[in-house]
């Protein structure tokens, strides 16, 4: 099962009243670490998805495969750590993102939300 039909099947389905309980304290169906990285999907259809990598000094571009796919489309993307970065390219599933390189090796990181 893909994460666009575990979504859709999380969101459409009735829970017990323990799970609506905490889907009306937190508005979240599912937590998840997956392939490195973190995601949450929400009551509202939103995925957030977070993922810390290492560039090496001297590498300028990176392409990363999201530890979970949109089932939409991204809405934004946000970097966190000692980089300014251009976005290449945003799939639902990936980015692609050009970044000036560093003398030294640095950790940054990655979050990208969407429906």
């Amino acid at each position: 099962m893909t994460m666009a039909e575990a979504s859709k099947e999380l969101i459409s389905k009735e829970h017990t009243p323990a799970v609506e309980k905490r889907i009306k304290e937190e508005q979240t169906l599912e937590r998840g670490t997956i392939n490195g990285g973190v995601y949450a999907l929400y009551a509202n259809g939103v995925i957030v998805s977070r993922q810390k990598i290492k560039i090496p000094a001297g590498e300028s571009s990176r392409h990363l495969v999201l530890p979970v796919a949109m089932v939409n489309e991204p809405t934004s993307i946000q970097f966190i750590g000692d980089i300014q970065a251009n976005v290449q390219s945003l799939t639902n599933g990936s980015v692609s993102f050009k970044f000036d390189p560093s003398s030294s090796d640095r950790t940054v990181e990655v979050i990208v939300s969407g429906l």
